[in-house]
């Protein structure tokens, strides 16, 4: 298994709210996992660092995603009670873990998992937001969504509310080649589906390919952090 990951300020950013974690040797559980501190909150970069430790310690208990997610929950609305300058603080998270069969995702808010193979290009994850409902909804298209007024709202993410609305996932994933992409709206906001794919489609190493991603935002005037995480079973990491 192969991983490359990075995370950069976006172009309005002075601190950087994201925060990612990949696992540091082949030995360790297959995890990864995103988070987007909430722009405007107070605290974003705490909440995001927070989540991702929380989500780590709960995990490891081998606890259901459902339970380890709701627990994280409960420990972030805990901290923002323990320091009220932080309240209202709050994240987005999507987790990936890779079993032998299969990937399992939980997703809160809007980050995003995608699935790359020689075939096809796929959205894994539900953006939990305003603009994602008028796209499921077909009032607009995915690509009119980057330039809609209300993108950057979420309906849920957490540490805002008692009982979050949480997205579970199992893709029985081809046993060819393939590439998860887990990203931040800091991409997404700003490139599309085509782009995204285009970028990294003919990539020789996952870091051309984050690198890549990562100047793309940049070029569309990303106001967002920018977090990327490539794992594939194929591509090396560098």
């Amino acid at each position: 298994m192969y991983v490359y990951a990075k995370s950069v300020n976006g172009l309005r950013s002075n601190i950087n709210e994201d925060s990612i974690y990949i696992p540091e040797n082949g030995n360790e559980k297959r995890l990864y996992i995103l988070c987007d501190g909430m722009g405007g909150h107070p605290d974003g970069e705490v909440a995001s660092q927070l989540c991702i430790s929380k989500f780590k310690e709960y995990h490891s208990e081998s606890e259901s995603l459902l339970t380890t997610t709701k627990r994280v929950n409960e420990s972030l609305r805990q901290y923002s009670k323990e320091h009220p300058n932080s309240a209202g603080m709050g994240t987005t998270l999507v987790a990936l873990i890779l079993n032998k069969r299969n990937a399992e995702i939980v997703s809160v808010g809007d980050s995003r998992v995608y699935l790359i193979t020689p075939k096809d290009f796929e959205q894994l994850t539900e953006d939990q937001s305003p603009v994602w409902e008028l796209f499921s909804q077909g009032v607009i298209t995915k690509d009119e969504m980057i330039t809609h007024s209300r993108k950057n709202i979420l309906s849920e993410a957490l540490g805002i509310h008692e009982e979050p609305q949480i997205n579970l996932y199992k893709i029985f994933y081809p046993t060819e080649q393939w590439i998860f992409l887990l990203c931040s709206d800091g991409l997404t906001d700003v490139t599309t589906d085509d782009e995204i794919h285009e970028a990294i489609k003919d990539i020789n190493s996952l870091k051309e390919g984050v690198e890549k991603l990562g100047r793309l935002a940049i070029q569309n005037l990303s106001r967002d952090d920018i977090s990327i995480i490539l794992v594939s079973n194929y591509i090396k990491a560098v």
